[in-house]
Order: structure tokens, then C-alpha cells, then sequence
């Protein structure tokens, strides 16, 4: 048998909706909460649901110059929620207080023993806190996440169900990087022969830097060889002519040191000067000669070099770049690339072979699945049908009906239907379709009494779960939901006096009227005031005499 893991301890509520402040104290075992249409039930439900990690909204504030505090505390001893909490470094104690804040400009922040959390941790703590029904909630009949959810729940594979779907999102992940990887390499190959003619053209450019500068440099002095010689003759007359030349004048000037230093060995040191400068303006000559030589031999390198750097200038301007290094540049992303598209090959293998291991091993995971859902589900067909019995429906049949999908899926290689006939003789088909809106609602009590049975659950919350049914159905409902309060907790908002005369406690919310507002207040009765509510629940007007009998009689029948 299942036992409570988690239990709503208190709740606080401030500057909310019709709640201008209220604090309450809960307990273990059927609480039950009744009130007049309007006064304001489902209020504290959707303060609850705000703090739960619910969608704030400035309008639900009371006072809008004032900011709204919902705070609950919960008692647990839930590993999976001790875990969660010291996962995220939040305080793990047994107690676990969550406040929600609402400014009055909208603004919400969330706490969790004190320390601010985001949304989505709130959400996934107090997932585990309570469970909350509502009459909308039998809408999740039809939502495969909610059947598949509660079949492999009962059925013993739940945890096997995360595996698989581990492996599946996997897979789906590994396949969407395929498809990427096969477009890129059909991108590639339609750019492959454009990009290899560029790359050919330029490594056969046999590319060094600084050769453009050097070239046209070269082009510059063969363009003006006429004028460069003209210059170089003039240099080397003015250095070597007979009368006039600066060798000439130098060695004069050496040799009238050379005499000087007959008298003075100091002007051998000059002497030696004179001589280097001669030795030096000797080079010159000999350099001048030589430039003037290989321009007069150079006039083919001319066409050469006119050749190349139109080669060069016709790449740089191709690939927009100004000079050898930049084209160096373009030519290794042109090889990255080129490297690129012939490694996508070897990728696309290995990752197609590790797509079919995944896919072999997902699909061993979900024929295991539906074997032993296929295995469980008569049982489990028989264990609703039992509850839908209990609950005036002799001639029920429900149907969870799994078939086999024509590739994997979220669930495995399932598709699961939830089939339902309410009368003997009628084929079942889907809920959806047949199932009037207190069916569903005896459906739904009936699916989440048999899940409570197995599984330790948080706190239970059925918000007017008993819509659509009356007399003694609503008895038979309430003694359900009493009965799955017997190890747990569970809070029921209802109008139905069978279902209030069974809970352990008893809540009523009554709204007051004052000259400039009105608010909610919820109260815990004591055995005379239960008599007096569960009266007016009976009554069509003001309670009777014979009404508080029969309130007192079904509390004393409900309680025995």
C-alpha cells in the first residue's frame, strides 16, 4: 500500500483576489472545502496553484498598491525531493517552504526555504508536492503523455519508459544531425568543383609574400632603363674621368697625404682615410656599371614580369585581397573547406552507423515495452472497470487499447486509446466521444484511484471533481476519495453534501460585503458548524429543523 510522501502543512495567502489575508493549517487524511456558488471556493486553489509555480497575473491582486505573498509549507520525506533540493543547493530539510510574490507592477519572484529559485525549479519541486484535479483535468483523457504516463505507472515500466525515451531523443537528436550533415554534403558538392578550380588557380600561383612589391619594383626600373642609364654613364664620368673625376681627384688628394706623412706620420691616418673613400667610390662605379649591364641584357624580363603581376593583381582583385598574405588567407579556407567536404564522407558513415545501433537498440526497448504493457493491461482494464462499478456504472467497459504504431514514437512503437461504453450491448469507442461530463469525471477518480493505490503520491487536490453526478454516486465518489485518504492527503473542493459529510476536515469559504469591498475568508468548522453547512448543502433555502436531522444522520452514517 502506497503512503503520503509529501502533505500541505499550512498555507498563507495576502493581498489576493477576494483573500485580503488568511493563514491555514492542514492535516493528513480527506479535507474537505464547501462554500456558496461564488463565494469564492476555488480561490484558495488558484492562490495554491500561483505558488505551485502558476502564471502570475497582476489583476489577481487585491489591493494593487500593495504586492501579493502566497506562501505554503510542506512536510516530506520524498528522496526524490531531498535530492532535487540539494542537486540545486537549496536547503533539504523536511520542511519545505515555497513563497510566491506578485508586485503591483507584476513582477514575480519565487522562493524556496528562503532562497530565490527560477520558475522551471519551483515547477519541478512541487510536481512532486501535489497533485492538483480539476473538472478541465478530464480533458488529459485524450492526452497520450497522460495515458501513456498512467498505464506505465501501474504497469511496472515506468522507469523503463524514461530509458526508452532517453535512447529516443537520442535518436532523434543523432538523425536531425544527419540530415544537417547530408545537406551540408550536398551543399559542398555542388560548391566542390568551383571551390577546387579556385584552390588549383591559386597554388599553381606558387604564391611568396612580398613578391608583387618586389615585381613592381623590377617593372618601375625596366620601364625607365633608358632614363637609369643615361644617369649611370653621367655617375661613372663624373667618377672615373681622367681630369675630372672624383677617383682621379682622390687619388691625388692620397697621394699628396702620402707625401705629407714623410714629415708628419700623423698624416698617414688621413692618407688611409682617402683610400678607403677611393676604394668605396670605386664600388659605386663598378655597381653602376654593372646595373647599366643587366638592364641593357634585361629587356625580355620586362614581358615576364608584365605577365605575372597581372597574374597576381587579376587573384587579388578576384578574391578581394590586397596583397599575398590575404590570398595566402583565402587559399587555406579554400584547403579547410576542401578537407572539410572530403571528412564529411567518414562523418556521415560513422554517424549512420551509430544511427542504426541507437535504432536497434530503441526498437529492442520498445518491443520490450509493449510487451509488458500488453501483458499488464487486462488487469489493469479489470481493476477500472471494478472502481467505475463501485461507482454506478455496473455496465461500464473500459478499454485501454494499445496497438502498434507504424515507426517509434515518444512512447516506444505504442498508440494507446482510452475506449468507453456506459451501457451493456454498446461497443466501446473513444472516451472523447461518448462520455458525458460526470462519466468523465467517475473516469478519471477511477483511473487516479487505482495509480494512488500503487504508487507513493503527493498530496491529492480535486477541485469539484463531482461535477455532473449526484445522489448516490457522489456518495460512492466521496468514499473513494476518502479511502485514498486513509495514506495520504487529500483536499476536495465540492458542493456535494455525501462527499462533505466524509471528510476528516471540514472548510468553509464564505464571502462578506462590507461599503467599499468585498473578500473571501475560509474557516475551519467544528462539529456544529459542519451540521449547520452540510444543512444548507441539502436544503433549497434556509435549513430546517428536519435538514440539521438529516446532516447530523449522513455525518454520523459517513463517519461509522
Amino acid at each position: 500500500m502506497a503512503k503520503f510522501t509529501a502533505m500541505l502543512s499550512s498555507l498563507s495567502i495576502r493581498n489576493f483576489a477576494l483573500v485580503e489575508e488568511a493563514e491555514v493549517s492542514f492535516g493528513l487524511g480527506f479535507t474537505v472545502i464547501t462554500g456558496e456558488t461564488g463565494a469564492g471556493k476555488s480561490i484558495f486553489l488558484d492562490a495554491l496553484g500561483l505558488v505551485l509555480g502558476g502564471r502570475a497575473d497582476v489583476t489577481a491582486t487585491r489591493d494593487k498598491k500593495k504586492k501579493c505573498v502566497v506562501e505554503a509549507i510542506f512536510k516530506s520525506d520524498s528522496k526524490t525531493i531531498r535530492d532535487l533540493l540539494t542537486k540545486n543547493d537549496l536547503d533539504a530539510s523536511p520542511e519545505i517552504c515555497i513563497r510566491r510574490e506578485v508586485s503591483p507592477e507584476g513582477k514575480s519572484r519565487s522562493f524556496i526555504n528562503d532562497s530565490p529559485v527560477n520558475l522551471t525549479l519551483l515547477r519541478s519541486v512541487t510536481l512532486h508536492l501535489v497533485d492538483i484535479h480539476t473538472q478541465f483535468e478530464n480533458e488529459g483523457l485524450e492526452e497520450s503523455d497522460f495515458k501513456f504516463e498512467w498505464l506505465d505507472s501501474l504497469a511496472g515500466c515506468r522507469d523503463a519508459a524514461l530509458a526508452y525515451k532517453g535512447l529516443f531523443h537520442s535518436l532523434k537528436k543523432w538523425t536531425a544531425e544527419l540530415d544537417q550533415l547530408l545537406e551540408n554534403e550536398k551543399k559542398a558538392k555542388s560548391e566542390y568543383e568551383f571551390d577546387s578550380f579556385q584552390l588549383n588557380e591559386i597554388e599553381n600561383a606558387n604564391l611568396r609574400v612580398g613578391e608583387s612589391s618586389e615585381l613592381e619594383n623590377a617593372f618601375k626600373t625596366l620601364s625607365n632603363s633608358e632614363v637609369i642609364q643615361s644617369v649611370l654613364s653621367q655617375i661613372a664620368a663624373n667618377i672615373d674621368s681622367e681630369e675630372i673625376g672624383i677617383a682621379t681627384l682622390l687619388r691625388k688628394v692620397r697621394n699628396q697625404f702620402s707625401s705629407l706623412a714623410k714629415y708628419d706620420n700623423s698624416f698617414a691616418a688621413s692618407q688611409k682615410r682617402v683610400e678607403s673613400l677611393l676604394y668605396e667610390i670605386q664600388d659605386i662605379s663598378a655597381e653602376a656599371e654593372e646595373t647599366s649591364t643587366r638592364i641593357r641584357s634585361d629587356g625580355q624580363k620586362r614581358e615576364i614580369i608584365i605577365d605575372r603581376l597581372d597574374n597576381l593583381n587579376r587573384l587579388f582583385k578576384k578574391h578581394g585581397a590586397k596583397d599575398e598574405e590575404v590570398l595566402m588567407a583565402v587559399r587555406n579556407r579554400l584547403q579547410e573547406k576542401a578537407a572539410k567536404s572530403e571528412s564529411l564522407e567518414h562523418e556521415i558513415a560513422v554517424l549512420s552507423k551509430k544511427i542504426d545501433e541507437l535504432k536497434l537498440k530503441a526498437g529492442e526497448s520498445a518491443n520490450h515495452l509493449n510487451n509488458i504493457r500488453k501483458r499488464e493491461i487486462p488487469s489493469i482494464e479489470k481493476s477500472v472497470q471494478k472502481i467505475l462499478a463501485e461507482l454506478n456504472m455496473p455496465d461500464a467497459k473500459f478499454l485501454a487499447v494499445l496497438s502498434m504504431a507504424d515507426m517509434l514514437n515518444e512512447y516506444g512503437k505504442n498508440v494507446l486509446q482510452f475506449l468507453f461504453s456506459a451501457n451493456k450491448g454498446s461497443s466501446a469507442v473513444e472516451i472523447q466521444r461518448v462520455a458525458s461530463g460526470g462519466e468523465r469525471s467517475r473516469i478519471m477518480l477511477a483511473l487516479k484511484a487505482i495509480l494512488a493505490d500503487k504508487l507513493e503520491m503527493p498530496t491529492l487536490i480535486f477541485d469539484e471533481i463531482d461535477t455532473g453526478v449526484s445522489g448516490a454516486v457522489a456518495h460512492k465518489m466521496g468514499k473513494i476519495i476518502s479511502g485514498l485518504g486513509k495514506h495520504r492527503q487529500v483536499i476536495a473542493v465540492t458542493h456535494l453534501a455525501q462527499i462533505a459529510a466524509l471528510g476528516d476536515a471540514h472548510f468553509i469559504v464564505r464571502k462578506s460585503s462590507s461599503d467599499d469591498s468585498t473578500k473571501s475568508e475560509l474557516q475551519l468548522l467544528d462539529e456544529t458548524g459542519r451540521v449547520e453547512e452540510i444543512a444548507k448543502m441539502l436544503s433549497s433555502g434556509k435549513p430546517s429543523q428536519a435538514a440539521r436531522l438529516n446532516a447530523k444522520e449522513l455525518l454520523q452514517k459517513m463517519t461509522n
